[in-house]
């Protein structure tokens, strides 16, 4: 992943601080030395550490994606040359709602309220009570990503913040490694399940939008989005208005699942059976997604996206409209992302795996056309039978 930057700038890990950190420590336990280091020298927070698991226990995603959100603000607010604090969601933190603007919505149950009871509650009753709590949101990663960005807009109101909620993010388009990924979260395992052939279709109209977004044009609209959000601070301020919030999808361009199953289904697949069940609860999480249609309010992105200049564009590579992405093109490095960087495939194998694949393809077709004409035949044995057994009598 980062050969082209060490080629570039050889000495570019002398410019990287790694900072130890716990999430579930009330301070999330940095040293005193680490925390000098920040105070006095970060101008740029981006808060993108959360729990993406869909059945993750609601406990747990809360600790990460509301408390750690609620400890990183803590600190980001005693950094005393802060001039940008982006904190990152999800597209999907309002999906109870056909109609998503760039604004916060408040929930039924606020972000203290939770928080309140995830601190009296013993285990036994916060777990009988989690439907509750989640209410109309499909999971415990939507309705913490709510909660969370609820105590982003009150408690970081008077800093220079804002955010950001991108789509379904997957493998680099371009910069720096096309195809590069590093996790099967979500809707990864249904591309992996796609290219190692064990599904051949998923719940959902085939007519609704996808809503994915390649990793490297997501990273770029972030920058722009942190940029932007440090440039409207002080006239936020005057006008005393909530945080902006950076809607990252578009409407030209955006796949829907029967494109993205068939750009997918091009991939080299080799069946097994084991990963099935796997499979079948993931299919069932994102059926909710895959069934519903949504409105985006994406003002502030195309407004981000007309502000940054042509030079700025090519100069630090800030591609990230959706109408410039080639779906086509980017699939054929995905597919092979996927074998080379998760699976840890030999790329020079490819060749090999296509002509497994065309042949593992003959065979399946083969296999329902003899099916097929096998229940044609017997379907027409008798029918012929009754036909001949009608004109004897």
């Amino acid at each position: 992943l980062f050969t082209k930057l060490r080629g570039e700038n050889p000495e570019f890990g002398e410019k990287v601080v790694p900072i130890a950190a716990d999430y579930e420590a009330f301070d999330l336990d940095i040293s005193e030395k680490d925390k000098l280091t920040l105070f006095n020298e970060v101008e740029i927070v981006f808060n993108i550490v959360a729990s993406v698991k869909f059945n993750e226990k609601l406990r747990d995603a809360l600790g990460i994606n509301v408390l750690g959100t609620k400890k990183v603000l803590e600190l980001s607010q005693q950094m005393r040359r802060l001039k940008s604090f982006l904190h990152i969601s999800t597209l999907y933190s309002n999906c109870h709602r056909k109609y998503v603007g760039e604004r916060c919505y408040s929930p039924k149950i606020t972000y203290e309220q939770v928080i309140q009871i995830n601190r009296i509650a013993d285990n036994d009753t916060f777990e009988t009570i989690q439907h509750c709590l989640i209410g109309e949101m499909p999971n415990t990663y939507t309705v913490t990503k709510r909660w969370a960005e609820n105590l982003v807009n009150h408690v970081a109101y008077g800093m220079p913040a804002g955010i950001f909620r991108p789509p379904i993010v997957v493998s680099i388009y371009k910069d720096p490694v096309p195809g590069w990924m590093d996790n099967l979260n979500g809707p990864g395992v249904i591309i992996v399940g796609s290219v190692r052939g064990f599904i051949h279709c998923i719940y959902g109209d085939k007519l609704q939008k996808a809503n994915i977004m390649p990793a490297d044009y997501c990273i770029n609209a972030m920058v722009a989005a942190a940029w932007d959000t440090y440039r409207r601070y002080q006239s936020r301020m005057e006008q005393q208005s909530e945080l902006p919030v950076y809607n990252y999808i578009y409407e030209k361009n955006n796949l829907t699942w029967e494109k993205y199953m068939h750009l997918v289904s091009k991939g080299l697949h080799e069946p097994f059976v084991k990963a099935y069940r796997k499979i079948d609860t993931v299919l069932e999480m994102m059926s909710y997604f895959g069934l519903r249609d949504w409105k985006f309010c994406n003002n502030n992105v195309l407004q981000l996206n007309k502000l940054i200049s042509y030079r700025n564009r090519q100069l630090y590579s800030l591609d990230f409209e959706m109408e410039k992405i080639n779906w086509s093109d980017y699939f054929r490095h995905y597919i092979p992302g996927i074998k080379k960087y998760h699976f840890k495939e030999d790329i020079k194998n490819l060749q090999k795996s296509q002509m497994h694949y065309k042949r593992l393809y003959i065979l399946h077709r083969l296999v329902k056309t003899s099916f097929w004409s096998l229940i044609s035949y017997l379907l027409f044995r008798q029918f012929f039978c009754a036909f001949e057994k009608f004109v004897v009598n």
